[in-house]
């Protein structure tokens, strides 16, 4: 049963593969994204416990 596709459908065909390749890579970029602001709290977290200043904005102060 080798049905071949007609080209609208050939077309649908690839654009939906092209949206499923392109959301894997918006999903890589969120994660290293994600990573990466993990990385900078962590590194203010350590900056503020070793040098004892408050790097970090107090939103809740006035």
């Amino acid at each position: 049963m080798s049905k071949k596709l007609s080209q609208t459908e050939q077309e649908l065909h690839d654009r939906i593969y092209e949206l499923e390749r392109k959301i894997k890579s918006l999903e890589t970029e969120l994660k290293r994204s994600n990573m990466a602001r993990d990385a900078y709290d962590c590194m203010i977290d350590l900056a503020e416990k070793k040098y004892n200043i408050p790097v970090r904005k107090n939103y809740d102060a006035k």
